[in-house]
């Protein structure tokens, strides 16, 4: 995991970046391995500056700033799907923090965008990110109550990047006891027969799907279905768009 060491004025900047809305949603498609077809949208954040996605997210996650930039992120994107043409019964899926969702402000943060996509009759999915650690003790306690409040609400829980970070084992599974694992793009770059059966057993045992990022060409795909993965994203299958 990459530690990103605090820079005052770097994180003033971001956050002033935030606070002034110069950021915006983006969607990559996620497609069925069964007929090829779209089933619902990664949402993802995109900067009106020159700031690095990636660097950004993990220095506002590791510097106790991803919970102002995502309650910002949701608003705004409440009010791109009132002018987005998502199909009813499609999903979209959006990035949460583990330290987000041990927050006695988080409900309150995600109830406009849950009763949103209700409205719209499209399906929400929160994709717990990987860069930081589970929260222990009483912000235990609060992030799996606000899991299962939010179950309770038909919002599905997503596991990122599952192979790597806090993700690296089966004891995120555990926690969560999510309805999706995404796995990591290393998994479909060595292409280990023995780690597939491995993820396969995992999915079989807890009853989640898979998705599987970085699909770059023809050969992922081939093996994706011959793997019985369910979803796939990745370049070779759409770009991230407005």
């Amino acid at each position: 995991m990459l530690a990103c060491k605090l820079d005052s004025s770097y994180f003033n900047v971001l956050m002033k970046d935030i606070y002034n809305g110069k950021f915006y949603p983006v969607f990559q498609p996620i497609f069925s391995t069964d007929n090829r077809r779209i089933v619902g949208y990664e949402v993802l954040g995109r900067w009106d500056n020159a700031h690095s996605v990636e660097q950004s997210m993990k220095y506002l996650e590791e510097n106790n700033g991803i919970n102002y930039f995502s309650r910002m992120f949701m608003k705004k994107l409440c009010m791109v799907l009132d002018h987005k043409s998502i199909e009813k019964e499609m999903f979209i899926s959006i990035n949460i923090s583990p330290s987000h969702l041990a927050s006695h402000l988080f409900l309150l943060d995600t109830f406009k965008i849950i009763r949103k996509c209700q409205d719209l009759g499209i399906h929400l999915w929160f994709e717990l990110t990987e860069h930081t650690s589970y929260p222990k003790g009483e912000e235990f306690n609060l992030m799996i109550l606000n899991i299962n409040f939010c179950k309770s609400s038909g919002v599905k829980f997503a596991i990122d990047d599952f192979g790597t970070g806090a993700h690296h084992d089966e004891e995120c599974i555990k926690i969560v006891k999510p309805s999706i694992v995404k796995l990591d793009k290393a998994f479909l770059r060595k292409k280990e027969i023995s780690e597939w059966n491995g993820i396969n057993n995992l999915a079989s045992k807890y009853k989640f799907d898979l998705v599987a990022e970085g699909v770059e060409g023809l050969s992922d795909w081939e093996f994706l279905k011959e793997q019985k993965v369910n979803f796939a994203q990745g370049y070779y299958l759409g770009r991230p768009y407005q």
